[in-house]
């Protein structure tokens, strides 16, 4: 099952408290940046059956523009960007749980961007240690590097 979502009517938009606090906010900008996550919800009663509901949200406007249910387990329930429609010029956020090759790909196909945290394994070093090798430490600063 999937679907669309609207706004509910009369709450206010998180586009106008970004303007209040001076954060320019278009709709005109090229691209659309959206966040994705998923959460397990249960029917009422004591044998209510358990679902995964997948479902997208637009940034800043915070609107859903995507849903849908699968089984809470087996195969396909999972958390992935294969869950979703992309759009060219999508920007996705969510968390590392969505991050495999499969899933990266399939935004990528579709014209949209994934920014990827990847660990570059660099030491932190102290200037006078530069010239001497440092043995190994389980230390270690965390690099970033961006797919899009």
């Amino acid at each position: 099952m999937g679907g669309s979502a609207a706004p509910r009517a009369g709450t206010r938009g998180s586009a106008e408290l970004f303007r209040e606090h001076g954060i320019a906010v278009s709709s005109e900008g090229g691209f659309q940046v959206r966040a994705f996550d998923a959460t397990t919800v249960q029917e009422p009663g004591r044998t209510g059956s358990l679902w995964r509901m997948h479902h997208s949200v637009n940034l800043p406007s915070l609107g859903c523009d995507f849903f849908k249910l699968t089984a809470a387990k087996g195969g396909g329930s999972g958390e992935s960007f294969t869950q979703f429609p992309i759009r060219p010029g999508n920007y996705v956020l969510a968390d590392r749980g969505y991050s495999t090759a499969v899933g990266i790909q399939h935004v990528v196909a579709a014209g949209g961007h994934v920014p990827v945290i990847k660990s570059t394994g660099i030491k932190p070093q102290p200037q006078s240690n530069f010239k001497k090798k440092q043995p190994p430490t389980k230390n270690r600063i965390r690099g970033v590097a961006f797919v899009v």
